[in-house]
């Protein structure tokens, strides 16, 4: 549900996105020069967003990378940073934080 919700807000700020299921299609979808920025569901099937990060990570991906959780974020600090993750949101996310995130991470990559 989060994700439909983050995909409708988005689209509606003119980003263009791609969706994938679990962490495995993730790895497979992503695009290095198409994606400037990856928003990862920490609990996916198949493959996690902690796996998926570090797999993303090791192949040399460098582009922002912000988990979406519904933990808190003193229980997913070490995880967080050991997958090489930038950032996080909070589920269920205001839209304003999603915002203000997706774009200070896309403009500081266009710098």
């Amino acid at each position: 549900m989060n994700v439909l919700v983050a995909q409708r807000y988005l689209e509606g700020w003119g980003a263009s996105i791609d969706v994938a299921l679990n962490g495995f299609e993730a790895l497979h979808k992503f695009d290095g020069p198409k994606h400037q920025l990856v928003l990862m569901d920490l609990q996916m099937p198949i493959l996690d967003g902690y796996e998926a990060a570090k797999k993303m990570r090791k192949s040399g991906v460098k582009i922002p990378i912000i988990a979406l959780t519904a933990n808190l974020a003193a229980e997913i600090q070490d995880q967080i940073k050991e997958a090489g993750i930038d950032d996080y949101i909070i589920k269920p996310f205001l839209p304003e934080e999603l915002f203000n995130k997706v774009s200070y991470y896309t403009l500081e990559v266009e710098d």
